[in-house]
C-alpha cells in the first residue's frame, strides 16, 4: 500500500507519505502510524522535522495485528481524530477488510470487492481493496 499512495502522491504533488519510521505528536502521546500521509498544504516551509513532527498527519493508516486489543485500537482511532487527522484507516489482514474513519461516528468498511478512494484527501486515488491483499506483502506491500 505504501508504494502505490506513495507514487500516487509524489506523481500529483500532492504532500508527503511517511512509513513507520515518523514519530507525529498526537495530543499528550507519541504516535507512530504504519503509513502517514501529511497533505502539501501542511509541509513545514522550513522542511520535515528533524525527529518527532509537532503536528498531526492528515492521514493515518494502522495495520491491525491479530494481538491488538478493539479498545485500545479504538482508543487510538480516536485520539488521532481528536487530535486533528482527518481520516483513520485500520486494515485488517485477517478480515481482507478497511475500515475508514473519517469521524467517531462516520465509518467505512471497505471488502475485497471495493475500491479505496479518498477525493478528500488523496484525489485521483484508486487501489481494489482485493488487489491489496493479494500482493505478497499483503497490506503492506
Amino acid at each position: 500500500m505504501i508504494v502505490r499512495l506513495g507514487s500516487h502522491v509524489e506523481a500529483h504533488q500532492l504532500g508527503g507519505i511517511y512509513g513507520p519510521d515518523t514519530t507525529f505528536q498526537i495530543g499528550e502521546n507519541q504516535r507512530i502510524p504504519d503509513v502517514a500521509f501529511v497533505a502539501a498544504t501542511r509541509l513545514p516551509v522550513e522542511g520535515e522535522p528533524e525527529g518527532i513532527w509537532p503536528m498531526p498527519p492528515d492521514l493515518a493508516v494502522e495495520i491491525i495485528s491479530p494481538f491488538d486489543l478493539y479498545e485500545k485500537v479504538i482508543s487510538k482511532v480516536e485520539e488521532y481524530l481528536v487530535s486533528g487527522v482527518r481520516q483513520v484507516w485500520l486494515i485488517s489482514s485477517e478480515h481482507k477488510t478497511i475500515t475508514i474513519y473519517s469521524s467517531p461516528t462516520h465509518t467505512t468498511i471497505l471488502t475485497a470487492a471495493d475500491d479505496l478512494v479518498s477525493e478528500e484527501l488523496l484525489p485521483g486515488f484508486r487501489c481494489r481493496i482485493a488487489d491489496l491483499f493479494r500482493s505478497p506483502l499483503g497490506a503492506r506491500g
